[in-house]
């Protein structure tokens, strides 16, 4: 059972939907403040997100950061 980094409860309900990269991971949503997570984020370690090549070598302004991810 996930715990909510939030509130602490441990009590959660699953939500639709998936993590496009990581099909085995659930969405869930805790039930003591209503904060959406994943069952499990031991797949982000530290410089996970600065250096994923998500947008190329391109630093993003975050207007185009936005439209670029608006399908996500």
């Amino acid at each position: 059972m996930a715990t909510c980094y939030l509130c602490g409860s441990i009590s959660s309900k699953p939500r639709r939907g998936c993590v496009r990269d990581a099909p085995e991971l659930q969405v869930l949503e805790c039930a003591g403040c209503g904060l959406v997570f994943l069952s499990s984020c031991d797949h982000v370690r530290p410089g996970h997100y600065e250096h994923s090549g998500m947008h190329g070598d391109n630093v993003l302004a975050v207007d185009d950061w936005l439209r670029e991810t608006e399908s996500d």
